[in-house]
């Protein structure tokens, strides 16, 4: 085994392809330091290398610290996130950089200088400084793909997007809008129009590459006779807005919304968020078919076949009502159920289609629950017992229980077969022995602490822990140990 090892590591070509395959979509982040110590393995990546297997090799800090950093370990870098002043020349930034993020401090300044064209994902924030954006989006690099603005209505000077751009993040007025020159036949899904008078309405009917619109009170009149371009696919309503009488297109994919304005007859509607408390009786039909995302306010009971087979993701604030079984889609990926409070779960009332469930207040019962095979990811407030029966096949895991755990019997954990586990506890607690099963071999602790032996099973191979724990208390099992701290 080892000598075809070393035939196949002697080939450069296989070796350049472990590499890159090993490090695909990895994030690291580096400072001078270790860009001096690590240069010659970096540099073993080359830009296609980074591009293709979305490697980034990211700075992030003061623009003074960027520019102590010498031109040769600089250039491994394809990701920054910078915090620049006034005087900043963008001509310092090197070719090669694929995302930059820029935070201006400091006094107003004209800018100098100008970004490399290796750029593709673009973010700008600023407080109160305008005149380095206006400068930046005078001249934006050619194969931009990406471009964001955290703040709004920021843009105050003509804009012209490059026809690489295909996603724009900008929330603004039309006075700001109208700044924007955009290719033709484009249409940007996150761009977001204040929509808050007749004469914004009328500059939207006019400019179709706005793919979203916040409507305000100011729009309503408008809206009650006329509706939205069929451009427009995403609509937010102020909170406090509602208006029965408004019907908005079916053309329209996601809603946020209000009780008591229409969505029922949206056909292609596939995300519904409704803020208020939805006060009346849900029933089958007031959903329509095509909904995948649900997030609402409702605390009454649920019958049979009230949510759309095609629901993915349901959000329910304020539910605490017995949940029968079968009456959620058997589809449903997602399930957060907040304020649910309820002794048990019915038999067939989970669905084994979850990947996701977050249960912040219930404490009660698992036991007539069949098992999750499915889930990735379980939010709890404690771990009681019946948990086990949830997990019964299940392999891998993240795992956030809200509240102390303190048994010295160990957790019911002992009785899964889980092999990779992610455990965030909100409060600081000490495991004791049979608190994980044999089986596991990756685990990662967030607050966990460890003071007596046998807690860690000798199956593990891989450590990940915040807090500090005695050598003598990891099996000689793990072969890799990382220790971090919060922030």
């Amino acid at each position: 085994m080892t000598q075809l090892f070393n035939l196949v590591w002697r080939n450069q070509y296989i070796r350049h392809l472990i590499r890159n395959r090993v490090c695909q979509n990895i994030l690291k982040r580096v400072n001078k330091e270790y860009l001096e110590e690590n240069h010659q393995y970096l540099a073993l990546f080359s830009k296609r290398d980074k591009v293709e297997n979305n490697i980034r090799i990211r700075f992030n800090g003061d623009a003074s610290d960027y520019l102590d950093i010498n031109n040769r370990d600089r250039d491994v870098i394809n990701d920054i996130e910078l915090i620049i002043k006034a005087d900043f020349n963008f001509n310092e930034i090197h070719d090669g950089v694929h995302t930059l993020s820029l935070k201006f401090k400091g006094t107003p300044a004209p800018g100098m200088g100008q970004l490399p064209d290796s750029i593709t994902n673009l973010t700008l924030i600023y407080n109160d400084e305008t005149t380095i954006i206006q400068h930046l989006i005078s001249n934006l690099p050619c194969k931009l793909i990406q471009l964001s603005f955290v703040n709004d209505d920021c843009i105050q000077s003509k804009c012209i997007l490059p026809h690489t751009v295909t996603d724009l993040h900008y929330e603004g007025r039309y006075d700001s809008m109208k700044w924007l020159v955009v290719p033709p036949k484009k249409v940007y899904r996150t761009c977001t129009l204040e929509l808050d008078s007749v004469e914004s309405f009328q500059w939207l009917l006019e400019n179709k590459f706005i793919g979203k619109v916040v409507i305000h009170s100011g729009s309503i009149p408008v809206l009650k006779s006329e509706k939205l371009p069929s451009h427009v696919t995403n609509v937010d309503f102020l909170y406090g807005i509602r208006e029965p009488d408004l019907l908005l297109p079916h053309t329209v994919v996601r809603l946020c919304l209000n009780y008591g304005t229409p969505f029922s007859h949206i056909s292609h509607l596939k995300s519904l968020i409704i803020q208020c408390d939805y006060e009346i009786k849900l029933e089958k039909g007031v959903l329509p078919q095509s909904l995948e995302d649900l997030s609402l306010s409702y605390d009454q009971p649920l019958e049979l076949d009230v949510f759309p087979p095609s629901l993915t993701s349901l959000y329910l604030a304020s539910f605490n009502q017995p949940l029968n079984p079968f009456v959620l889609p058997q589809k449903l990926k997602i399930l957060c159920l907040y304020s649910f409070k309820q002794p048990t779960f019915f038999a067939n009332s989970l669905p084994v289609s979850l990947t996701v469930l977050t249960l912040y207040e219930f404490k009660g019962s698992f036991d007539h629950c069949q098992p999750l095979d499915n889930l990735k990811r379980l939010r709890i407030d404690s771990l009681v017992p019946s948990v086990a029966g949830l997990l019964t096949n299940v392999k891998k895991l993240d795992l956030w229980v809200n509240t102390k755990i303190s048994d010295p019997f160990g957790t019911c954990l002992v009785n899964t077969s889980i092999e990779s586990l992610c455990l965030n506890i909100n409060f600081k607690s000490t495991l004791y022995p049979n608190s994980f099963p044999s089986t596991i071999k990756y685990l990662s602790l967030d607050n966990v602490v460890i003071e007596s032996d046998n807690v860690i099973p000798t199956s593990c191979t891989y450590l990940n822990f915040n807090e500090n724990f005695e050598p003598k208390y990891i099996p000689k099992s793990v072969r890799y140990l990382k220790a971090y701290k919060n922030q």
